[in-house]
Protein backbone atom coordinates (compact mmCIF):
# COMPACT_ATOMS: atom_id res chain seq x y z
CA UNK A 1 0.00 0.00 0.00
CA UNK A 2 1.36 3.23 -1.34
CA UNK A 3 1.78 6.18 1.05
CA UNK A 4 0.85 10.05 0.83
CA UNK A 5 4.42 10.53 0.58
CA UNK A 6 5.37 7.91 -2.12
CA UNK A 7 3.23 9.92 -4.73
CA UNK A 8 5.59 13.20 -4.01
CA UNK A 9 8.61 11.29 -4.09
CA UNK A 10 7.86 9.77 -7.42
CA UNK A 11 7.53 13.57 -8.72
CA UNK A 12 10.45 14.56 -6.69
CA UNK A 13 12.30 11.55 -8.76
CA UNK A 14 10.60 12.76 -12.00
CA UNK A 15 11.49 16.50 -11.48
CA UNK A 16 15.43 15.24 -10.47
CA UNK A 17 15.44 13.27 -13.68
CA UNK A 18 14.34 16.33 -15.69
CA UNK A 19 17.08 18.04 -14.07
CA UNK A 20 19.24 15.63 -15.16
CA UNK A 21 18.20 15.54 -18.53
CA UNK A 22 18.65 19.38 -18.84
CA UNK A 23 21.79 19.46 -16.79
CA UNK A 24 23.34 16.69 -19.46
CA UNK A 25 22.46 18.89 -22.58
CA UNK A 26 23.40 21.64 -21.30
CA UNK A 27 27.05 20.47 -20.94
CA UNK A 28 26.97 18.29 -24.35
CA UNK A 29 25.76 21.29 -25.83
CA UNK A 30 28.52 23.69 -24.61
CA UNK A 31 30.91 21.00 -25.51
CA UNK A 32 30.01 20.22 -28.79
CA UNK A 33 29.91 23.86 -29.48
CA UNK A 34 33.30 24.84 -28.22
CA UNK A 35 35.19 21.62 -30.06
CA UNK A 36 33.13 22.84 -33.09
CA UNK A 37 34.96 26.19 -32.81
CA UNK A 38 38.51 24.88 -32.34
CA UNK A 39 38.06 22.15 -35.08
CA UNK A 40 37.43 24.55 -38.12
CA UNK A 41 40.75 23.86 -39.63
CA UNK A 42 40.37 20.12 -40.33
CA UNK A 43 36.89 19.40 -42.56
CA UNK A 44 36.93 15.86 -41.20
CA UNK A 45 36.71 16.53 -37.56
CA UNK A 46 34.33 19.74 -38.27
CA UNK A 47 32.00 17.79 -40.17
CA UNK A 48 31.70 14.89 -37.07
CA UNK A 49 30.96 17.71 -34.82
CA UNK A 50 28.16 19.38 -36.85
CA UNK A 51 26.54 16.22 -37.19
CA UNK A 52 27.03 15.36 -33.27
CA UNK A 53 25.27 18.58 -32.91
CA UNK A 54 22.06 17.91 -35.38
CA UNK A 55 21.71 14.59 -32.90
CA UNK A 56 22.00 17.09 -29.85
CA UNK A 57 19.25 19.03 -31.43
CA UNK A 58 17.07 16.55 -32.42
CA UNK A 59 17.26 14.52 -28.96
CA UNK A 60 16.44 18.17 -27.57
CA UNK A 61 13.39 19.12 -29.99
CA UNK A 62 12.16 15.12 -28.71
CA UNK A 63 12.71 15.26 -24.78
CA UNK A 64 11.62 19.20 -24.21
CA UNK A 65 7.84 18.25 -24.95
CA UNK A 66 8.08 14.98 -22.90
CA UNK A 67 9.16 16.70 -19.87
CA UNK A 68 7.32 19.49 -19.76
CA UNK A 69 4.34 18.24 -17.93
CA UNK A 70 6.78 17.54 -15.20
CA UNK A 71 6.44 19.77 -12.74
CA UNK A 72 9.35 21.58 -12.13
CA UNK A 73 10.88 25.03 -10.68
CA UNK A 74 13.90 26.56 -12.67
CA UNK A 75 15.03 27.77 -15.90
CA UNK A 76 13.75 26.51 -19.43
CA UNK A 77 17.28 26.47 -20.61
CA UNK A 78 18.32 23.25 -22.33
CA UNK A 79 21.34 24.29 -24.18
CA UNK A 80 20.30 25.56 -27.45
CA UNK A 81 19.04 28.16 -28.21
CA UNK A 82 15.07 28.66 -29.65
CA UNK A 83 16.38 29.93 -32.95
CA UNK A 84 18.42 26.67 -33.35
CA UNK A 85 15.48 24.43 -31.85
CA UNK A 86 13.38 25.87 -34.79
CA UNK A 87 15.93 25.80 -37.23
CA UNK A 88 16.75 22.42 -37.05
CA UNK A 89 12.69 21.66 -37.16
CA UNK A 90 12.67 23.44 -39.81
CA UNK A 91 15.39 21.63 -41.73
CA UNK A 92 14.03 18.07 -40.24
CA UNK A 93 10.57 19.00 -41.35
CA UNK A 94 11.94 19.82 -44.98
CA UNK A 95 13.64 16.89 -45.68
CA UNK A 96 10.82 14.39 -44.75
Amino acid sequence: MKKKNDVWSGRDGLAAERIALQQWMKEEWLVICQALDTAVEDPAISYQFIERKKLLLRLCQKWQPSVQVIPYIGDDCWGPSKEELLQANTYEFEQV
